[in-house]
């Protein structure tokens, strides 16, 4: 793939500069609830992605400047597309992680505290990892807030979360946050 994307890549060049209506005034900001960064983001890349640069080009019309969208197409069309199933470990690889201490509570993410007896022995331990200060790695499935999955040198832990039973209905991380700033508002202690 590399032969036909090129030594140099128009990437770094398009993302970098300033869209055409900059005019560094911060008092614009992106809608309530979402980063800053996200609204900037997504207009880039709206502006990016369906422009032709100067760095993708058609293997059999080298002349021809592509898109990032035209290209996938292109170099699906000449290698072929093979759709490859996830493992259930490959979802959890995919899934947002943090790092957090296994303390003798368990583990906390978010106000919301996950355990279980399989964290046992890895209570108050380091998890050897010195570049990320022997914490554990936890991944959690935003939609699904009920578990948090931890990485172990013996493979995954799922560890539930703690006060799961006196919730009866699917339970995601937007509905945790909702319920935290309803709670705050009507100065509810703990919220």
């Amino acid at each position: 793939m590399k032969q036909y994307l090129g030594e140099s890549s128009s990437t770094a060049l398009i993302i970098s500069q300033r869209p055409p209506n900059y005019t560094a005034d911060r008092r614009e900001r992106s809608p309530p609830g979402q980063p800053e960064h996200h609204s900037r983001s997504q207009a880039k890349l709206a502006g990016w992605q369906p422009r032709p640069h100067e760095a993708l080009r058609d293997p059999l019309m080298p002349r021809r400047k592509l898109s990032p969208n035209e290209m996938y197409t292109a170099l699906v069309a000449a290698a072929g597309y093979l759709p490859v199933t996830l493992a259930g470990e490959d979802y959890l690889e995919l899934l947002p992680a943090v790092w957090r201490q296994v303390n003798a509570y368990g583990i906390r993410i978010g106000y919301r505290t996950y355990d279980c007896p399989e964290l046992g022995p890895l209570r108050l331990q380091h998890s050897g990892i010195t570049a990320r200060r022997g914490l554990w790695e936890v991944h959690y499935d935003p939609y699904d807030a009920s578990h948090a999955f931890i990485r172990t040198p013996d493979g995954w832990v799922t560890a539930p979360w703690t006060h799961l039973p006196m919730i009866s209905a699917p339970f995601a991380e937007f509905t945790w946050r909702h319920a935290r700033r309803l709670a705050a508002e009507k100065d509810i202690p703990g919220a």
